[in-house]
């Protein structure tokens, strides 16, 4: 599984990348790490490349990202994806 925060390109080419880095799911969270009732629409970002994703991605608020992310930082990372 990767955790992944949004922001910096679409939920698409975010899912190609943990998808191309071998995991079996992602987990994007919001960036904003107060928010605690978004809801987003993750969609076809226009490229056509919807098709290629295979994995399950889901959408975290940013409170409970933050908290989990904080988590890994505290017990230790086995591996990082910085995209």
């Amino acid at each position: 599984m990767m955790l992944i925060k949004r922001g910096g390109c679409s939920f698409l080419e975010k899912a190609i990348v943990a998808q191309n880095s071998g995991v079996i799911g992602a987990i994007i969270f919001n960036n904003e790490v107060d928010d605690v009732d978004s809801n987003i629409d993750m969609v076809d970002d226009g490229s056509e490349q919807s098709h290629l994703v295979d994995i399950p991605i889901v959408w975290l608020q940013g409170k409970n990202g933050h908290m989990i992310l904080n988590s890994i930082y505290k017990h230790g990372v086995s591996r990082t994806c910085n995209q």
